[in-house]
């Protein structure tokens, strides 16, 4: 994980200084230590996880299947996480991207706003396939593959305990049927940790 620390005082050499901080494999510890050290310099925080995902869940919904990862699990309000999903579509059945024609249902990964104040979640292109049957050709995924992005948690989140929800939206289809759109609802347990005095998050 790397910490940016943005300086706010008047010295204009330390505007903006980067620090690079070795990965951990629990986050909340190194979210302390930038905290406090940012604090001592008289600046604020930016957190932003990069490699491993730390928490997550697995939903499993007829043929597919989705695990939901962040890149942290004990937090501070307005927060920046990462997200990652999994996916895994069984053989011999597909589901769809974008864009497609009226009457099927796109993959989409959707997380409640009762936590959150903005997401963004990318997909990967999809792949062009002719339905001989239908006369048509359509974007689907097959078999494995990610789609990642992230969410920044609300400003003034209480210190405590929550359940991060949201939903994955798909349609489940073969060569000769579709069954009808499936919208799976999934929670992911968080913590928000109590802010360092001092210390703004950005």
């Amino acid at each position: 994980m790397r910490c940016v620390f943005c300086f706010s005082g008047t010295t204009k050499s330390a505007k903006r200084v980067l620090l690079c901080l070795a990965v951990a494999l629990f986050m909340t510890p190194i979210q302390r230590h930038c905290a406090i050290a940012a604090s001592a310099h008289g600046g604020s925080v930016f957190l932003t996880a990069f490699g491993s995902t730390t928490g997550g869940v697995t939903v499993k919904a007829d043929d597919v299947e989705a695990k939901i990862k962040l890149s942290g699990t004990r937090l501070y309000s307005g927060q920046q996480l990462h997200v990652l999903i999994e996916f895994a579509v069984a053989p011999g059945w597909h589901i769809y991207g974008v864009p497609l024609p009226e009457g099927y249902t796109p993959t989409a990964v959707k997380f409640d706003d009762g936590l959150i104040s903005s997401q963004a979640v990318s997909f990967p292109k999809p792949t062009p396939v002719k339905f001989e049957v239908l006369g048509e050709t359509l974007p689907v995924y097959q078999g494995d593959f990610k789609a990642s992005g992230t969410i920044r948690l609300k400003q003034k989140l209480a210190p405590g305990d929550y359940q991060l929800a949201g939903t994955i939206e798909f349609q489940e289809c073969n060569d000769t049927l579709c069954k009808m759109p499936r919208t799976a609802r999934f929670e992911i347990p968080i913590s928000i940790e109590p802010l360092v005095p001092g210390v703004l998050n950005q």
